[in-house]
């Protein structure tokens, strides 16, 4: 077996999570496009064709992103499971559709065996296992993509609207159309050939995601179609730390399983969190000191809830959490702790994740510590997790944050009513709260 990447940047590579994650676990590493000048993700189609061209056809092949994938297995365990599914063609599943969301209608939904969730059917192309043979086809039929009218095709073939085929939110660094995005060929490849095979299981491929606050479907939305569309697949992993063997474990519902390689795409604050997993970097500390007022609220909390997971989020304005952490131990609940993309965890985390593995769930799933984003999240969770209830904030705030925190909403209430008291309700408005140095 062998893992093939595209990756123009030389820094990227070597002190990247992929590389490092198969040096650990003893598997072939091949790096394609250092030095050469990057055009595009359409790059890496034409380079992965290039190289599996060049194989027997019974080789197992691993064509991957590299700076936001990690392998967590052993090479002979991959290769089995491969085999056991079937051969041919992998590739995983994501929610949603990029980079043209109208084709998202197109993607089946996964029979009633699949099991992981339904929500998640669509091709994401980040990563794909199969024999170089059929890996060979994929591309060579991915690329005829780019000798024809992809706009026409979409509209002629799939009948999307000219609009549709429009995303203006594509980033620079991919290409400069999301036309020409590597992830549209294959897509099309998919729907359009019997050459490819989605994983829906998320046992060989998982794809972890946390979807951005606008991307959230609406309550409408929910109610007439889909109630129970997930705020994203991150949330159902255990990070098993200071490992890159099995590092990360499927939890979803009673399947139960250790996905052989792990796919965040674009989210480097998940790679931040997946680096301190793999190295280590979770150091003993002693127990931080708890406030016992503090520990007992929440004890009683927690003891009388009839909910299994309790969320929080962590930055500099919120307490110590080990209190929390403990009364969640004692009572067998979970702690689930939402964190911005940060370099180190301060004393309280790094307690927690070595002296509770079992009750601790903590993730970096945003890059900026912002209490409108952490209250997004954690909404689109309990959503999710219908067994989970937001700790309440004030119960999170260190003592000098919550004092600033009321003298801010004594100060809106009392804007609020002189305004209405002048009938100058034009003017009610409240300031940021990050004006108050709370966030």
């Amino acid at each position: 077996m062998i893992v093939v990447t595209y990756e123009t940047d030389r820094k990227e590579y070597s002190e990247g999570m992929l590389k490092y994650s198969c040096e650990k676990n003893g598997i072939e590493l091949v790096v394609l496009g250092q030095g050469v000048e990057w055009n595009g993700t359409k790059d890496k189609i034409y380079g992965y064709l290039n190289y599996v061209s060049q194989l027997s056809d019974d080789e197992v092949v691993v064509c991957c992103d590299n700076r936001d994938v990690i392998l967590t297995c052993k090479p002979e365990e991959l290769v089995e499971l491969f085999k056991k599914m079937g051969g041919g063609c992998y590739y995983s599943a994501e929610l949603g559709g990029f980079p043209i969301w109208a084709l998202e209608k197109h993607f089946l939904y996964p029979n009633q065996d699949s099991k992981y969730r339904k929500q998640v059917r669509v091709l994401n192309s980040g990563v794909c296992v199969g024999y170089a043979g059929r890996l060979k086809k994929v591309f060579e039929h991915a690329i005829k993509y780019y000798d024809m009218d992809k706009r026409e095709h979409l509209m002629d073939r799939w009948g999307l609207t000219e609009a549709e085929t429009v995303n203006t939110a594509y980033p620079d660094r991919l290409g400069s159309s999301p036309l020409d995005c590597d992830q549209l060929a294959i897509q099309l490849t998919y729907l359009e050939t019997d050459l490819i095979e989605l994983d829906y299981d998320y046992e060989l491929i998982y794809t972890s995601f946390v979807l951005p606050a606008s991307w959230n479907p609406t309550l409408v939305w929910r109610k007439e179609n889909q109630w129970e569309y997930p705020v994203g697949s991150m949330f159902d992993i255990k990070f098993n730390w200071n490992t890159s063997y099995r590092a990360v474990h499927n939890e979803y519902e009673e399947y139960q399983s250790f996905p052989m390689i792990y796919h965040a795409p674009g989210s480097d604050y998940s790679m931040s969190q997946v680096s301190k997993v793999l190295k280590g970097k979770v150091p003993n500390v002693n127990e931080p000191v708890i406030s016992e007022d503090s520990y007992l609220q929440m004890k009683q909390f927690i003891s009388e809830s009839n909910r299994n997971r309790f969320v929080c989020w962590k930055t500099k304005p919120i307490r110590c959490l080990s209190g929390i952490a403990k009364a969640c131990v004692e009572s067998d609940k979970i702690l689930v702790v939402l964190l911005p993309k940060l370099k180190e965890y301060s004393d309280d985390l790094n307690y927690m994740i070595s002296n509770y593995p079992d009750n601790i769930r903590v993730y970096e799933c945003t890059r900026r510590g912002m209490r409108g984003v952490f209250r997004s999240i954690i909404k689109g969770y309990t959503n999710t997790y219908t067994d989970s209830v937001a700790i309440p904030e004030e119960q999170l705030l260190c003592p000098e944050h919550q004092k600033r925190w009321d003298e801010w909403k004594q100060k809106q209430a009392e804007k609020v009513a002189y305004l209405e008291a002048t009938q100058d309700v034009e003017k009610i408005t409240l300031t940021n709260e990050e004006k108050c140095g709370i966030i």
